[in-house]
């Protein structure tokens, strides 16, 4: 948590400033951690592989979890699910959307 923070606060005060974060250059990429993740673990196909044994380990430990959950919900559940979203209309003060976008262009 600690790196986050100090980056997170480095490029809050820039961005107060007006200026982009000092952030040093990584010495790895996303990409190289998973050309690593699948040398180490292997393949999820091969059965043999660490990664292969344990998807097929949480495949046998979850496979007799029920569909939901029954947890109080503060109205019911519909009969059917549909897996709907909703839309929410929000109005936002032409100063707000302004602001807004000064904070995130």
């Amino acid at each position: 948590m600690v790196p986050l923070a100090r980056d997170l606060g480095q490029a809050y005060a820039a961005r107060l400033r007006g200026d982009t974060a000092p952030l040093p250059v990584l010495p790895i990429q996303y990409a190289d951690y998973t050309l690593w993740q699948q040398q180490t673990l292997g393949d999820e196909s091969d059965p043999q592989s660490s990664l292969g044994r344990q998807l097929a380990y949480w495949k046998q430990t979850l496979e007799a979890l029920p569909e939901q959950l029954d947890l109080p919900t503060d109205r019911p559940r519909p009969a059917m699910t549909t897996y709907r979203g909703r839309r929410v209309a929000l109005q936002l003060s032409p100063e707000l959307h302004g602001r807004l976008l000064s904070l995130a262009p």
